[in-house]
């Protein structure tokens, strides 16, 4: 197996924390600067990572199918996707609501910020939507050590953690914008995800 990544990449993470759980290893991480995409466009015919070519000759993309692809290929020792439908189907919509509703307010204020007259207003409630939904993250982590309450991580920490570490952590080689844009806005008096955030960076990573 093969894995196309970008450096500090959170959808990469995802994977790489699923690997780790599961004791995968990974023949290759084949890193591409990222501001030059050419070569991952060449495997998969689109530009975002990761990309993993399987050792069956298949190229899968997209990192929370990735994580559902890891999951139904090694269940153990521990499912990332519950068997329970009820829990199963909640996950699936917190992943839905991440991915489609929760990453719109950082994208948002990027793109704003590099425009070359910012819309003030515009930004200051985006970061309202970011830093309310931040309680309730806190709400979810009350009383349990991971998001719906299972013993292990799910399919939705792996999710959530690589974005939602930036409450209370940062990275000095990490330039990225969107990561900039977290940092500044996500931290805050949450101690119970601060404490999810640091029960998750324990964690094995392939």
């Amino acid at each position: 197996m093969r894995i196309h990544a970008i450096p500090h990449s959170t959808n990469v993470h995802r994977v790489a924390l699923a690997l780790g759980l599961k004791g995968v290893a990974v023949d290759a991480w084949v890193q591409h600067a990222p501001d030059d995409r050419a070569a991952i466009r060449a495997v998969s015919g689109q530009d975002l990572v990761p990309v993993v070519e399987t050792d069956d000759g298949r190229i899968l993309t997209d990192s929370m199918s990735i994580v559902a692809w890891i999951d139904a290929t090694w269940p153990e020792p521990a499912r990332l996707y519950p068997e329970d439908p009820a829990l199963r189907a909640q996950i699936d919509a917190f992943i839905t609501f991440f991915n489609v509703v929760w990453k719109l307010p950082p994208n948002a204020i990027e793109a704003e910020r590099r425009r070359a007259r910012p819309d003030a207003a515009r930004i200051a409630a985006w970061v309202a939507q970011l830093q309310g939904w931040q309680h309730g993250f806190e709400g979810l982590l009350h009383g349990r050590p991971y998001l719906f309450g299972t013993d292990g991580p799910s399919a939705a920490d792996i999710c959530a953690y690589p974005f939602l570490r930036f409450t209370t952590s940062s990275d000095p080689d990490d330039d990225d914008l969107f990561h900039g844009v977290l940092l500044e806005h996500l931290p805050g008096d949450f101690p119970d995800l601060a404490a999810w955030i640091a029960r998750m960076a324990r964690l094995p990573l392939s």
